[in-house]
């Protein structure tokens, strides 16, 4: 699915853990499809099913929907308040008092970008160990080899932090390690 893009400021609403769907649905119905586009960012798991590989899509951020949109801070503070009230989905727009600083930063949203292709997700990659370095051959984490802080080769992934939120956000990331040189 391509996504239409409002790249001015993207916004994350706290959200109940579970409900991410619903409380995307609410938002949606609240204001028009040119105004906003809420969004759920998604990592690819890797599991093994009667010895047989597969791909799972699991949130990346849990309890978080990421709001696209070209409203300013206080426009789309004072446009969702309603709408956050009404809902029995979500808790709170992440913001303080100046909203416009609350917003994802610019570099968090390009950290972000650069992971995932148009569908908002990060796909599995695969990779080599050489002696105490990891080497991505192929998949979202090619090039972001430094920001892998754990690699757990039995559930076949990798521990990725992303600065987000103004803290650092540890993301669990498929990653087959096909060899060790």
């Amino acid at each position: 699915m391509l996504y239409t893009k409002y790249d001015d400021y993207w916004y994350v609403l706290f959200v109940l853990t579970g409900h991410e769907q619903e409380a995307a649905r609410d938002i949606r119905e609240a204001f028009s499809r040119e105004e906003i586009l809420p969004f759920l960012p998604n990592v690819e798991r890797l599991f093994k099913k009667k010895s047989e590989t597969k791909k799972e899509l699991h949130l990346m951020f849990p309890g978080y929907v990421f709001i696209e949109t070209k409203l300013s801070g206080d426009d789309f503070r004072t446009r969702s308040i309603e709408t956050i009230k009404r809902s029995k989905h979500i808790t709170r727009l992440l913001c303080g008092s100046d909203c416009e600083s609350m917003a994802v930063s610019d570099a968090e949203r390009s950290v972000l970008s650069a992971f995932w292709k148009d569908e908002r997700k990060i796909e599995a990659s695969r990779g080599l160990v050489e002696g105490d370095n990891i080497r991505i051959i192929e998949g979202s984490l090619m090039g972001f080899e430094s920001a892998i802080k754990k690699i757990d080769r039995h559930r076949r992934e990798a521990i990725v932090e992303i600065e987000l939120f103004g803290k650092m956000q540890p993301v669990r990331v498929a990653l087959e390690i096909v060899r060790k040189i």
